[in-house]
Formats: C-alpha cells, sequence, structure tokens
C-alpha cells in the first residue's frame, strides 16, 4: 500500500478513497506524464485500493524524479 511505502501518508490515503483528492505528489508525478495517459492514471488512482509492485503504472510513477513535490 502506498502509505505503508512512505509514498503518501495515512490521512492522503483516507482522503483519497473517501473523496477523490490525488495528493500533490501523485498529480505533480502525473503530470509529467504524456497527455494522453493522464486521464488513465488518475482513473486507476481512483479505482484501485492496492497495487502490485509489477503493475505499468506502478512502474511509471517510480520512474519519475523523487525531487517533484
Amino acid at each position: 500500500m502506498a502509505a505503508n511505502a512512505g509514498i503518501i501518508t495515512i490521512a492522503q490515503g483516507e482522503a483519497l478513497f473517501a473523496n477523490g483528492t490525488i495528493p500533490a505528489n501523485l498529480a505533480t508525478a502525473i503530470a509529467t506524464f504524456p497527455l494522453a495517459e493522464q486521464d488513465a492514471a488518475e482513473i486507476a488512482i481512483l479505482g484501485e485500493p492496492t497495487y502490485c509492485r509489477t503493475d505499468p503504472f506502478v512502474a511509471a510513477l517510480g520512474a519519475v524524479p523523487q525531487s517533484l513535490p
């Protein structure tokens, strides 16, 4: 889970699933994706409660520089 991995906080995870608020660091990472992939990335974040590390979406997020907010 992203919160357990330190990618987002527990509060951010709760807000994500309670009202669809994508954490700023994930929104910033998604903004670096090609425009055609941004909607799919947002839908994937909003629609999945857990992610497998081998998921291509997780790999794409992992490729975004950690210096982004």
